[in-house]
């Protein structure tokens, strides 16, 4: 009881001391922790520092072409990141041919720069990565437009039902007036 009086303010006091008084009451949140991302970094730099020794020609052509990819992750803070999902998935496809051709051939920095090198393959590449950005950007708006014709769709489909019933059961169906007895059978 002694505590209680003690937080409670005197009535001369004022609003001030009331909302000191009542912030001292509320429990305080627990410190956030913070997100344990160090370890996916450490095990992504091992990756490229192991395939920039191994397969320097694949890494060089992964890496220069994923570009767009790694902006995507850098732009979007969005949890989930789902712009760095769709441009990484077929930016991806984009580098996948390219990386067949040099599998196939030597395999060297020759082959490799020569893709690099490429238009054609540039071409390829970034506007996979465009297609990505497109449908990440356009996507929402495709769906929104999707939603609202099939609800409209509905809306014509339950009007249509609602006619039939009126038609079936009479007028008194539509004014929404149920008809019943004392006893609640309906009439």
């Amino acid at each position: 009881m002694m505590a209680i009086e003690a937080r409670q303010p005197k009535k001369n006091q004022g609003a001030a001391a009331l909302a000191k008084a009542i912030a001292a009451q509320k429990p305080k949140a627990p410190p956030q922790k913070k997100s344990g991302g160090g370890s996916v970094q450490i095990m992504v730099a091992v990756i490229f520092v192991l395939g920039m020794l191994l397969a320097l020609p694949t890494m060089l052509v992964v890496t220069i072409g994923l570009l767009p990819t790694l902006v995507a992750m850098v732009v979007d803070v969005r949890p989930g990141r789902n712009a760095a999902q769709s441009v990484g998935a077929l930016n991806i496809a984009g580098v996948t041919p390219f990386l067949v051709t040099l599998w196939a051939g030597p395999n060297d920095i020759v082959s490799a720069m020569k893709i690099l090198t490429d238009t054609f393959a540039w071409l390829v590449i970034y506007s996979a990565a465009g297609g990505g950005w497109l449908l990440y950007l356009g996507m929402p708006t495709v769906s929104g437009i999707f939603m609202q014709v099939t609800a409209k769709h509905k809306i014509t489909n339950l009007q249509a039902r609602q006619k039939e019933l009126i038609n079936e059961w009479g007028e008194e169906v539509d004014r929404g007036k149920v008809l019943a007895n004392e006893s609640g059978a309906l009439l």
